[in-house]
């Protein structure tokens, strides 16, 4: 084994998790990219089992990509390498995970594998989500398996629904970003509204409406405003208030200062930000907006380390309109990754940005499943992610898939 990973280290991980950490019903899949194959690592409680896919190294990174450009950007066409990555990652172990009768399967992804959500890969009948809870670590030795401290933990959900003087804090890169995303995407050949099901989609990235740069600094902001509206989330934060209980901020309640003073009480095991986020693939360019200002990924990692929260770390940060880099192979280890590094046990983020509605409707769902079924976090996002699947208008993939659950997954 040590010779497909390459390192004692990443080999110890493996054997020490199949020994420690792993119940009977979790699986723990480690597929490591060659050049000529695929290998599949599978741990679960009875030890380690290794299976070949003769698949080219290349061939694979190609499909990958394909279905998470196909499901970033809503097109018709992710069904093909849906099927294909199913063949080559799940179809081999799906006997193995049936006789060990597994139901939540956690994923260590390798390269380009960290931009597709195992959840939408597809057999021909099936997404893998209505198989397996599914969840993401970026390894063993960075992840606290504990029992989660307890579904009556204190929380504080802040969102910002309409943005403040934060606007004018903005750099002329994001500025031109913002106001020229949406120029770009109804130029492509393949644009969001060219599929059906997402036409009316209202995303949760500062992307949306049609704009131009052109214009007074005034009339500017007024366009950064308009594209920064989320109306979701203000109904989103008052109904998860309702099922959490907890501190709530909302608008100009959620200022950075405050969301800092709050955050590093200690008092609260869950936070929930509704707002928007970018991982730019360094530190300078990575951001969640506040009402009146940026939190820099330096800045959210400092808060998640102080004393307090050393003494009594965050179960759970949510990232609920959070978007990552597009194509970048680091992006859901972007913002998320570095809350885990900071030690948050889990992070549920987003792989792409997310439409409205299909946000608040998974948080409430998610949310409700850990307050009054007691699921663990990964079979209430399973089970959020199941009613979109199920529903007439929010099924594709576009809308349910981007949800990950990255580290504990209990």
């Amino acid at each position: 084994m040590q010779d497909f990973l390459g390192d004692r280290c990443a080999v110890e991980d493996i054997e020490d998790g199949s020994s420690r950490l792993i119940a009977a019903g979790t699986a723990i899949l480690y597929p490591v990219i060659f050049e000529d194959r695929v290998e599949l690592l599978l741990a679960t409680a009875n030890g380690i089992v290794r299976t070949t896919t003769p698949i080219s190294g290349s061939k694979l990174r190609s499909e990958a990509a394909w279905l998470a450009d196909s499901l970033r950007n809503g097109y018709s066409d992710y069904e093909m390498p849906a099927r294909k990555l199913y063949d080559w990652l799940l179809r081999p172990i799906a006997d193995l995970l049936a006789a060990r009768q597994v139901k939540l399967l956690v994923v260590v992804p390798d390269g380009v594998l960290r931009l597709v959500p195992l959840a939408a890969l597809y057999d021909g009948k099936e997404f893998a989500i209505e198989k397996y809870a599914v969840s993401m670590v970026t390894g063993l030795s960075m992840t606290n398996t504990a029992t989660s401290a307890g579904r009556e933990a204190s929380s504080l959900v802040v969102g910002m629904a309409e943005p403040g003087p934060v606007v004018d804090k903005l750099n002329q890169t994001t500025i031109s970003q913002i106001l020229g995303a949406s120029s770009r995407r109804s130029a492509s050949s393949r644009s969001l509204a060219q599929h059906p099901a997402m036409s009316s989609a209202r995303l949760r990235s500062p992307t949306s409406p049609p704009l131009s740069i052109e214009g007074t600094k005034r009339s500017t902001s007024e366009m950064l405003h308009e594209a920064l509206l989320l109306p979701g989330v203000k109904q989103e934060v008052e109904a998860l208030s309702r099922i959490l209980g907890g501190t709530s901020m909302l608008d100009s309640r959620f200022t950075l200062d405050h969301f800092r003073k709050e955050a590093t009480a200690g008092e609260y095991r869950i936070i929930h930000i509704a707002s928007h986020g970018v991982f730019g693939g360094n530190a300078e360019s990575s951001y969640i907006m506040a009402f009146d200002d940026v939190l820099t990924l330096d800045g959210l990692q400092s808060l998640l380390k102080t004393e307090e929260l050393r003494r009594t770390p965050i179960e759970l940060l949510t990232l609920s309109a959070c978007e990552t880099a597009d194509g970048d192979a680091r992006s859901p280890l972007g913002i998320s990754g570095a809350a885990i590094k900071a030690r948050a046990r889990s992070v549920l983020g987003t792989l792409w940005p997310v439409d409205d509605t299909a946000a608040r409707k998974v948080m409430e769902s998610f949310y409700r499943g850990l307050r009054t079924a007691y699921w663990s976090k990964a079979e209430a996002l399973r089970q959020a992610q199941l009613e979109l699947v199920h529903s007439k208008d929010l099924r594709q993939p576009f809308f349910w898939a981007p949800f990950v659950l990255i580290g504990n997954w209990l």
